[in-house]
């Protein structure tokens, strides 16, 4: 199963950084000018295990539903969600947060698979994949930068 790991260094401390990531109403803000997202519903404050999460993606004339639940959660330090309906045969994302002597080190680990068995596959690892990994490296910079600018204003 094909998986995306990444990791970055924000300059603020967890629960700072964790508010942020778990507050659905910033994603917007932090994708890519080609993938534009809409917040159709989002749990309220703090994060829950079980909450719902809706999102619609915009991208290339394409509009991709998306709904995912918190399957896992330990409030500050790790939570997971999980797609139930979306583009993807299986979504997995986990988050955990950990901190640093400079902040917060956000580890985003997300497993993933594609619909059509072989064929689908094939179709991820010509086009797919390499999206993917762009759009987060995108996120993950553009979360790092809106948290430590917030931080740095007080």
């Amino acid at each position: 199963m094909p998986r995306i790991v990444d990791s970055i260094e924000v300059a603020a401390p967890p629960g700072r950084v964790y508010d942020f990531c778990t507050d659905c109403r910033n994603l917007p803000a932090l994708f890519p000018a080609d993938v534009r997202v809409e917040v159709v519903r989002h749990p309220i404050p703090p994060l829950k295990t079980g909450d719902e999460i809706a999102l619609r993606f915009h991208r290339g004339g394409l509009v991709y539903p998306w709904e995912s639940v918190i399957t896992d959660l330990d409030a500050g330090r790790y939570f997971e969600d999980a797609q139930v309906r979306g583009p993807m045969r299986r979504w997995v994302s986990a988050h955990v947060f950990e901190p640093t002597a400079q902040g917060t080190r956000v580890r985003h680990i997300i497993e993933y698979s594609f619909h059509m068995g072989p064929l689908g596959r094939l179709c991820g690892i010509m086009f797919v994949d390499r999206v993917l990994r762009h759009v987060f490296q995108h996120v993950h910079r553009a979360t790092k930068d809106a948290i430590e600018v917030a931080w740095r204003r007080g």
